[in-house]
């Protein structure tokens, strides 16, 4: 495998960790009945985890196109996509449901057909999956108009999504937010350079990282830096297109920081575990929402009450050793449901 596919593959692994490790800050603190703003552990792997996965997936979507067709690759996105956010979302009513029913609650199947309609439409609930299919099916749009307008095709199609009016439907801010990363990962497989080595300089890499750390320290619980609400009004343009570039400066250089780091891993032996939970890694998202965003979140106040409940100790201690535990567990949970029974992981997982 090149470098940079190897460099690429570690990346991936090395972003579902980081979004298990964001999850696990957020709920510890909350257990604990602190605020997760305040951490600096965790405003720091917000402002860029999710744009990161987004850049990659644009990245990855010029090597299907290669093998595939626009409409090919379209199909494969409903079935690795699609289908695992349905039936996910199905059974994230149906668990709600069974709650209600065990907390002695009155429950009724004529409410399911609404629930449904707002888990899979109004409000998706696993509005990663939903949002990386419709920006992939945008970008797929404007690849296939660019036939007819050439690069122009990309602005047009970009300028016409952020013409929608922000609203809180159908997932709207993230896909607004989240397709310029995807757009931008396309753009640089396709037409950046050909030989890219995505190390940077010792001196460039510092500067980012001293870039990065203080723009980050100016994010406040008022400027949630990866829900971007794309709203503008006249009387205050400036500084909510100022608030926009900020946003964009810090994920990007949380990105380029990821890859500079994970070229370096790619040449240790921690690359072999980066790739395999890097395969896996939408299964762990998945699965993660039950083990971590649902019984962790229930264990932690007697956990944290029991043993750790200082935010610093949360957040740069305990949080990275439990992330690296759930990560494991619903990498061996994903993988051996997929090899045991195809077709339920690729059901289940997009597999």
């Amino acid at each position: 495998m090149p470098a940079k596919d190897l460099t690429l593959a570690t990346v991936r692994g090395l972003a579902i960790i980081l979004v298990i490790y964001g999850h696990v800050i957020q709920r510890s603190i909350l257990a604990t009945g602190g605020d997760f703003f305040a951490s600096a552990a965790f405003k720091a792997v917000y402002a860029f985890h999710m744009p990161l996965f987004f850049f990659i997936s644009g990245y990855s979507l010029v090597f299907s196109l290669g093998r595939k067709s626009i409409l090919d690759v379209f199909l494969a996105r409903c079935r690795s996509l699609l289908v695992p956010y349905a039936i996910w979302g199905i059974l994230g009513v149906m668990t709600m449901s069974a709650l209600d029913v065990i907390s002695g609650k009155a429950v009724s199947i004529l409410h399911w057909p609404l629930a449904f309609a707002d888990e899979l439409l109004w409000h998706p609930v696993i509005w990663f999956l939903f949002s990386l299919f419709v920006v992939s099916a945008v970008l797929l749009c404007s690849i296939k108009l660019q036939e007819r307008l050439g690069f122009w095709a990309f602005g047009l199609v970009y300028l016409l999504l952020m013409g929608i009016a922000p609203n809180q439907n159908f997932a709207l801010y993230y896909v607004q937010w989240f397709y310029l990363f995807y757009l931008a990962g396309y753009l640089f497989n396709r037409y950046g350079p050909a030989a890219r080595e995505w190390r940077m300089p010792p001196a460039v890499f510092i500067g980012a990282l001293f870039a990065f750390t203080g723009l980050v320290s100016f994010w406040g619980r008022n400027d949630y830096i990866y829900i971007n609400r794309m709203a503008f009004t006249l009387e205050q343009a400036g500084t909510q297109v100022l608030r926009l570039v900020y946003r964009y400066c810090v994920a990007g250089l949380g990105i380029a920081l990821m890859f500079h780091i994970g070229a370096y891993l790619a040449r240790t032996g921690l690359r072999g575990f980066l790739i395999e939970i890097g395969v896996y890694s939408l299964g762990i998202y998945l699965l993660q929402r039950y083990i971590v965003e649902g019984f962790y979140a229930k264990a932690a106040g007697w956990i944290h009450g029991h043993f750790i409940s200082d935010p610093l100790l949360l957040s740069f201690f305990l949080a990275p050793a439990l992330a690296l535990v759930f990560v494991c567990l619903c990498w061996f949970l994903v993988r051996s449901l997929t090899r045991r029974y195809p077709a339920l992981g690729a059901v289940l997982f997009g597999r």
